[in-house]
């Protein structure tokens, strides 16, 4: 903003939107930090979180310069996409794929069904009343028809009472899963899943 030339009306009113921006999503997080409490002290809700982080992060070879010559754009650099999945209060994942596999509905339901299970065993043959999946806000992975009828299946077999698919402000999604696989990395790498 000092750099631009902008009138004082239209800096504040930039600044006005970033405190709108700030304050809902301050207000998703208070919403999700409840429901993950509860999920934690089981009190009959279980809550999953998935989201994955940037591929780029995992591609090979690095480089240490900032710009590349042209002809290292020509060589195949492979890449994974690494996805953390928590169920709070029971037990934490990181899933590994490929980047040519197709991600999505059916690669996000998979995970779910991962953990959901895991829960299950966990508890002892027996899962909570109320389901609620924390997702990243786009359509490629859980905003779309595939997983909104799956959680309606889970409904509609008596599997839960109640699913709700939940997405935090875009932009604030990563919440609590790059510390979720920073310790998993850490303390427990026989953990890590690889989906095919």
């Amino acid at each position: 903003m000092r750099r631009t030339r902008k009138s004082l009306d239209e800096k504040l009113e930039i600044a006005q939107q970033w405190r709108h921006h700030l304050y809902w999503q301050y207000c998703d997080r208070c919403v999700y930090w409840s429901l993950r409490w509860a999920s934690r002290m089981r009190e009959d809700v279980l809550v999953l979180i998935i989201d994955a982080l940037d591929r780029s992060k995992f591609m090979l070879p690095k480089y240490d310069f900032h710009r590349k010559s042209a002809a290292l754009d020509k060589l195949i650099r492979p890449r994974v996409v690494i996805t953390g999945g928590i169920a709070h209060g029971y037990c934490r994942h990181a899933f590994i794929t490929s980047e040519e596999q197709i991600k999505g509905g059916s690669a996000f339901l998979e995970m779910v069904a991962i953990m959901i299970e895991q829960v299950y065993k966990i508890r002892g043959g027996t899962l909570p009343s109320h389901l609620v999946v924390v997702a990243d806000n786009t359509v490629a992975q859980a905003k779309n028809s595939e997983v909104t009828l799956a959680l309606a299946a889970l409904v509609a077999r008596f599997h839960f009472r109640s699913a709700n698919l939940l997405f935090l402000t875009e932009g604030h999604t990563h919440e609590d899963i790059g510390w979720a696989l920073s310790l998993i990395h850490i303390s427990e790498p026989t953990r890590l899943r690889r989906i095919s």
